[in-house]
């Protein structure tokens, strides 16, 4: 009976609403068409939610949507018994749950950091999907699917990032996993919006399982709650392939290399023809998910050959030091110079400093930078000359929220020790693989992370290709990962990589391979630095980025155009060195690719 009557409600609401939408008759009449839609909105909230009025109401705004489906020979829908053609009495069918058909977005992109305590009131209504860092877009996904009706079709197009980010993990188990997600049209650093740099992808999903023998998880999810409203709690444990049929629906997957070539051949032909059909048991925590069949059989291969970084090293994985203020902790040589022939005692709290675009493939490239190293109990008054040089900067150094005890001390740190032992370093962001065996205590700052051992077999597997490979298809990426697009290796993926079995000789093999890898890449780089001083140049004002530090790489006529035709015999010199060096090392790190993949099983 209440059914019934909240349908007739509905009917008389929806009637109201196309009559005002067509009226064109004088102002008294439209007006009080409104007041009569109002009093039926109102009749509809009480019967759906009696005495809760906050935030917006889909289920009253939009009555005619979420209101269930009865069937039409009856308005009581399973409670009333019909003739069948046989003349026999049988149930009509039960009522079929609202909500939208399709659904089609762009959400906006609004960082975390700008939500604030908003999150806090995110977090209770969409516990599927909430964590802590996930930007305001991944709510706009959970919203969706509580608005679609069962077999609805949703589209959007936003941010690639949570498909491999962290904080989209729940989301990737929540829809990507579990729902028949149809397609993935990834644009990656592409610029479809002129206006913004938001890495956008095109998803398209339907509200049923991927497995079809599996339960719907979203079923009975409430559509119209709202900000004050609580969800239902979940059993998010149960795996899809728990089913006994684990045929589920696969994922047509591609990644648009040209945004003239897909417009021109249009997104449809261009994701048949580019894309990928991906299996569904491709899906799944802990699974491959978006990356080719080939690349899916070799993560599995991989990882079946060994264990997780994380377990293999047995620590943690350490971000570089935060200053909270550079300015006045990074020094330079000169800087350096002045302290210590002003204080000799000021050596003792400066620290050689790399920088993320200083570490390299097996090497490092100094940039006489330097760091004040004022720990937290530093006897400050030991060293005046530091004193001094820190008072400059004393205001800015106050009102840092990053800081020790004191004003010039910087933030706890419990980890100095690895930073001054010997350890694997590599930048946060990379498009090779870049990681060296520090030995002399450099200390990084927070975009070089730090892994506590001086294992050199580890070195040469963390620098071989097959784990670069590896790394392109679990990693964030910014752009094309295949087409020199920058991985962010953030220990959250780092911390997967499988480092295989292997016996003591096969590791004191690799282990001298890598010794004399990187020894030969920084002879190269000193020949380089010498290079460098002898046409005008210093190596600590150059970058990476500048032709002239590859001089075997460097046509003649490139090196004219870059430096004083007067140092041709200097460039000749180098050039014929260097590249004896780099023919010696690639000999000596095929070698190494071959070992390591001999390992993996590949």
């Amino acid at each position: 009976l209440e059914m019934g009557f909240r349908s007739e409600l509905i009917r008389r609401y929806v009637e109201k609403k196309n009559r005002f939408l067509t009226f064109h008759g004088d102002a008294e009449g439209k007006n009080a068409l409104q007041k009569e839609i109002n009093a039926l909105r109102a009749e509809i909230q009480k019967w759906l939610r009696p005495g809760e009025t906050h935030g917006f109401d889909w289920a009253v705004e939009f009555a005619e949507v979420f209101a269930p489906e009865l069937d039409p020979k009856t308005l009581r829908g399973g409670m009333a018994r019909i003739l069948n053609a046989s003349g026999q009495m049988e149930l009509t069918p039960s009522s079929k749950a609202g909500g939208f058909d399709i659904i089609l977005a762009n959400p906006p992109y609004v960082r975390q950091e700008l939500l604030g305590a908003y999150k806090e009131r995110l977090r209770p209504l969409y516990r599927e999907v909430h964590n802590g860092t996930a930007d305001l877009y991944v709510y706009f996904y959970a919203r969706a699917q509580q608005l679609l009706k069962p077999g609805g079709v949703a589209c959007f197009i936003s941010s690639n990032k949570w498909l491999r980010a962290g904080y989209g993990e729940k989301l990737r188990q929540h829809l990507l996993d579990k729902q028949a997600f149809h397609l993935v049209l990834d644009f990656g650093e592409l610029p479809v919006f002129q206006s913004a740099a938001t890495f956008p992808a095109v998803f398209l999903w339907q509200k049923k399982p991927r497995f079809p023998a599996a339960r719907n998880e979203f079923r009975d999810t409430p559509v119209t709650r709202d900000l004050s409203r609580k969800p239902i709690e979940r059993d998010s444990s149960r795996s899809l392939n728990s089913s006994s049929n684990p045929v589920g629906i696969p994922t047509r997957y591609a990644v648009v290399k040209d945004l003239r070539t897909a417009y021109e051949e249009g997104l449809s032909a261009y994701l048949r023809r580019a894309g990928e059909e991906l299996p569904a048991e491709q899906f799944g925590a802990g699974k491959p998910r978006l990356v080719s069949r080939r690349a899916a059989d070799l993560r599995v291969q991989m990882e079946r050959a060994g264990v997780p970084l994380s377990k293999y090293v047995g620590g943690e994985i350490y971000y570089g030091i935060k200053t909270g203020y550079n300015k006045a902790f990074l020094i330079n040589r000169a800087t350096r110079d002045r302290l210590i022939e002003e204080d000799p005692r000021s050596a003792e709290i400066i620290r050689p400093l790399l920088k993320g675009d200083d570490v390299r493939h097996y090497e490092i490239h100094d940039r006489e930078r330097y760091l004040i190293w004022t720990y937290i109990g530093v006897p400050i008054e030991n060293y005046p000359a530091v004193f001094a040089h820190l008072q400059r900067y004393r205001e800015k150094l106050e009102s840092r929220a990053d800081q020790g005890e004191h004003w010039w001390e910087l933030r706890a740190c419990t980890y100095y020790d690895v930073l001054q032992n010997p350890k694997i370093i590599y930048p946060e962001i990379a498009r090779e693989p870049r990681f060296y065996l520090d030995e002399d205590g450099h200390f990084p700052i927070k975009t070089v992370f730090s892994i506590a051992t001086g294992d050199w077999f580890l070195l040469a597997i963390l620098n071989s290709k097959i784990v670069w490979e590896y790394l392109k298809h679990i990693c964030s990426v910014l752009g094309d990962e295949e087409q020199g697009g920058r991985l962010t290796l953030q220990a959250i993926y780092m911390k997967k990589i499988p480092i295989p079995s292997a016996t003591e000789p096969e590791k004191a093999a690799l282990a001298s391979l890598a010794k004399q890898v990187q020894a030969l890449h920084m002879q190269r780089r000193a020949r380089v630095e010498d290079f460098l001083r002898a046409i005008g140049r210093d190596p600590a004002r150059s970058n990476s980025r500048s032709p002239l530090e590859k001089p075997w790489l460097l046509s003649e006529a490139g090196f004219t155009r870059r430096s004083n035709a007067k140092f041709i015999s200097h460039y000749h010199a180098v050039r014929d060195e260097t590249a004896a060096l780099t023919e010696e090392i690639a000999a000596l790190e095929d070698e190494i690719n071959a070992r390591v993949q001999a390992l993996y099983g590949v």
